[in-house]
Parts: C-alpha cells; structure tokens; sequence
C-alpha cells in the first residue's frame, strides 16, 4: 500500500533525524532543554485542563439540543436574506484623482444603461468585480447580516426588481438589482442535531476549563494572601520580641 509505504518512510527519517541530533549534543544544549521542557509544561497543562473539564457523555440531553435549535429559529425569524446582482466599479478610499475619475466615467455609462439595458449585460460590460461579472453580476443569497451596513441601509424597503446604487463603500461604488428577498431558511432538527450536539459539547467544555483556570487563579492569589499575612505576623512577633 503507497499510503502505508509512505508513512513508514516519513516515520524513519523522523527517526534518523532525531538521532542524529541527539549524536550532535543538541539534547543537551541549555536552549533546546528549555524548549523541551517548555513543550512539556504545555503539554501537561493542556492535559490537566482537558481533563478537568471532560464532559458527561450524556451531555447535551435531547431536550437541551430541541432548546439551542429552537433559539436558532427565533433569532433567525427576523433575519432576512437577499438574492442580488451586482456591478462594481472599483474606486476605494484615497484612490488618485485620475482613478476616481475613470471610475465616475464607468458610472455615469452604468447609469445610463439602467433605464434600458440588461443589468445581467451591464454586469458582464462594466462589473469590475471578476466572480460575479462571470455569472451576470449573481451574488447569490446573502443574509442581510453579512452585508455592510451601508449596503443593508440602501436596500431597506427596496423591492424586488428594483435597482439600487450608487452605494458607496471603502472599496467603490456599487449597483445592485434585487432579485428575491426571502427569510432565512433554517433546516429541519434532524439535519442540524449532530452539529448542534458538537458545538454545544465545545462551548460546555470551554465554560468548564475557562471555569477551572479561573478557580486555579483565585485559590493561588488566596495562598499568595496567606503567605504575605503569615510574613508579616512573623516579622511583628520578631519586632515585638526585640
């Protein structure tokens, strides 16, 4: 099997390789102790909080996985996503005089194209945005939360069919034809469970360990008191004794 040969070749050199350091004293070098045991150190922290903070394999419970997709659904009940195309004429923030003056002339020919062009041709002519120019200016389905905010200002109560633009960004101007508008689609349960059992198991286990660390840090500040309180009786018991 290539794949196993292969990982046996990769396995020997590794093997050559450490040994050979090890003939050239470098196991021995100050430095490379350090790393070593600094490898080391993290490795066993690493190990330590992974295993304060394991999980109960029942966890999450059937009732908590329909409770996180339920909460998806109702945070997504108002989120909206558009359907766009797009022709972009590239002037960002700063650019030279001459640059945005080509760019205002590209502009003013989208514009007057509206009225009686295809935007799909007007996209493939003028779009300087290369991906969607190939597909007719189609971006796509995008949430209204992954849009920039002026873009989401500009197509506020806009209609489908309708042409918005110039908008204004750090990156150009912008002309947008709005396609469909719908509300966001969430997938049945049964297609999001075992993904929603994953990241609810990551978040517990992180809240766990972040749990652990924290009391780790507060238990040492309180010896750290201790031990200052306990100095400092000692040095009035020495005082008061002279």
């Amino acid at each position: 099997d290539a794949s196993l040969e292969q990982a046996l070749r990769g396995e020997l050199v590794r093997r050559t390789m450490v040994s050979l350091a090890k003939s050239r004293g470098l196991a021995d070098d100050p430095a490379v102790t350090d790393l070593l045991e600094r490898a080391r150190e993290e490795l066993l922290l690493r190990a330590l909080v992974e295993r304060e903070s394991k999980l109960d394999p029942a966890y999450p419970s059937e009732k908590e996985v329909k409770a996180a997709y339920d909460s998806g659904l109702q945070s997504a009940a108002n989120v909206r996503e558009f359907h766009l195309a797009q022709v972009f004429v590239a002037v960002p923030d700063g650019a030279a005089p001459e640059v945005v003056a080509a760019a205002l002339v590209k502009v003013a020919k989208v514009q007057a194209g509206l009225a009686k062009a295809d935007f799909a041709q007007l996209a493939r002519d003028f779009s300087e945005h290369a991906e969607s120019a190939k597909q007719s200016g189609d971006l796509g389905f995008i949430e209204e939360t992954r849009l920039l905010p002026e873009v989401r200002a500009a197509l506020a109560g806009a209609k489908p069919g309708s042409f918005v633009g110039p908008v204004k960004t750090a990156q150009g101007l912008h002309f947008f034809k709005l396609l469909e508008s719908r509300s966001v689609t969430i997938p049945p349960l049964s297609e999001l469970h075992d993904g929603i059992v994953r990241a609810l198991r990551q978040q517990q286990a992180a809240a766990v360990a972040r749990a652990f660390v924290e009391k780790t840090a507060a238990l040492c500040k309180t010896r750290r008191a201790a031990q200052s309180s306990l100095r400092y009786r000692t040095v009035r018991a020495l005082a008061n004794g002279l």
